[in-house]
């Protein structure tokens, strides 16, 4: 992926990273996005929601931005995997996950929704969903259970990621804005906007090399 934004959380004690893949460059293959991986690294830091709906218990996005990945439009060749974090507000009851929904969706669509926990790697970092394959995966992708019925308890400001299999629906570029989470609580569905965004370009940058 083309650019990676540094994002900060604010009640994690430990960092986080998502792996996420470098585009290939000229000299190198496509196949290189299967070995090529940067780490994002999650501290403390200020969280701003946007929503549909006032959604105080939950916190979907890192940071003011999420930033936006680009991918050239060659190189969405096959199904690939987004990840986007979220944790409960400090003293939050439990949610329960209802659906996952793409803004502005142009040119691709959801097949799997999913909801993974950042896994604890042996160094005390915490590894999230990133973007790659899906069918080359990673730790948190492969430890995934269904997004829809997950009951998110609060405890301890674990951080969770929004996984969803993502594929393209034609040969045009495309992309989307941001992800929308809907989540039940004490019987009442609100919705959640994240802060990251994917775009799959024809030309410009890298994909004219």
């Amino acid at each position: 992926m083309e650019r990676l934004v540094q994002i900060r959380l604010a009640t994690m004690p430990r960092a986080t990273r998502s792996r996420r893949r470098a585009l290939p460059t000229k000299e190198e293959p496509l196949s290189s996005m299967r070995s090529m991986a940067v780490a994002a690294s999650v501290a403390s830091g200020v969280v701003l929601l946007a929503a549909c709906a006032p959604s105080p218990e939950l916190v979907l996005g890192a940071g003011n931005s999420g930033g936006s990945t680009a991918l050239c439009l060659s190189d969405f060749s096959q199904p690939i995997t987004h990840g986007e974090p979220f944790r409960l507000s400090e003293g939050a009851p439990d949610v329960t996950l209802v659906r996952a929904d793409l803004v502005n969706a142009d040119g691709v669509r959801v097949i799997e929704q999913a909801a993974a926990r950042a896994v604890l790697l042996p160094d005390g970092t915490h590894l999230g969903v990133g973007s790659t394959f899906v069918a080359d995966g990673d730790e948190a992708w492969d430890a995934r259970v269904p997004l829809k019925g997950t009951v998110v308890r609060n405890d301890g400001g674990e951080t969770w990621f929004v996984a969803l299999a993502l594929e393209r629906t034609g040969d045009a570029a495309g992309g989307f804005t941001a992800v929308e989470l809907t989540y039940e609580v004490n019987g009442q569905q609100r919705v959640v906007r994240g802060t990251a965004s994917l775009t799959f370009p024809t030309a410009g940058g890298k994909c004219d090399e």
